[in-house]
């Protein structure tokens, strides 16, 4: 499998995907709406001898009422594959990502990251409070708050998965989301 070195790239690659398959599907869609429709015509030519026109007209009515349903059921069943694959094809991206920002977690940006935001933050929202982390930023977490001139507890929170950390402010009735899980999960949305 090819390798990606961005979301754009990995989104174009998708795309394409979809839309080969998806041109792929439509053309034997129509092949086998001519193939129909080629049979149909030769029974009702052969009946039309026989018949008025008018037995024509009606006949040429009903196949094109059939083959319309025909086709929208073709449709409808190609579009189900389509957003099926998408589906999958989403999933399979939203994972890729994870895992990205799960290798992110380990690297010295976002611990300097981390630290600058809780204490900006802090000076932003000057409020006692809880400051919700992962089991594994919890170093990380007690090392910022040691230099924050606002008081906040470090709390191990198995609700984050992935990184980042969110402040709780009881008092103030306040919450800032810094998650990555957040964010991913607005991505997603």
């Amino acid at each position: 499998m090819m390798q990606y070195n961005t979301n754009d790239e990995l989104r174009d690659y998708f795309i394409k995907q979809i839309q080969s398959v998806s041109e792929q599907d439509i053309s034997k869609v129509k092949d086998e709406v001519d193939r129909m429709t080629q049979k149909k015509l030769s029974e009702i030519e052969d009946d039309a001898k026989l018949k008025a026109d008018l037995m024509l007209q009606q006949e040429t009515k009903i196949l094109n009422s059939e083959q319309s349903l025909n086709i929208s059921k073709l449709t409808e069943q190609n579009n189900q594959k389509k957003m099926l694959m998408r589906e999958q094809l989403i999933q399979e991206l939203f994972k890729r990502i994870r895992l990205k920002l799960q290798e992110y977690t380990q690297s010295e940006t976002y611990r300097n990251i981390f630290k600058a935001r809780v204490i900006e933050l802090s000076k932003q929202y000057p409020y006692n409070g809880d400051l919700h982390v992962q089991a594994a930023d919890q170093d990380i977490a007690e090392k910022a708050v040691s230099t924050c001139e606002a008081k906040l507890k470090v709390v191990v929170d198995e609700s984050i998965t992935i990184g980042g950390f969110f402040l709780e402010f009881t008092k103030a009735a306040l919450v800032v989301d810094e998650t990555l899980d957040a964010r991913l999960h607005n991505e997603m949305k």
